[in-house]
């Protein structure tokens, strides 16, 4: 596991450990140009995209080769 996907992984333990207004919070904070919202679950999961996909560019780290 190369660091990147060690703060991904972070990144996404601490917001399914926040409550639904630390997270808002959060986000608004953080991600101002986003504008996400939804339900816990999805949000996370939209910005562990966008991390991915500003960390990694056009290359897919989950892909197999």
């Amino acid at each position: 596991m190369d660091e990147n996907e060690r703060q991904l992984l972070l990144l996404q333990d601490k917001m399914e450990k926040m409550n639904e207004e630390d997270l808002y919070k959060f986000v608004t904070e953080n991600y101002p140009e986003a504008g996400w919202c939804g339900k816990k679950k999805l949000v996370v999961r939209k910005i562990m995209t966008f991390e991915r996909a500003r960390i990694y560019g056009d290359k897919d780290p989950l892909a197999t080769e």
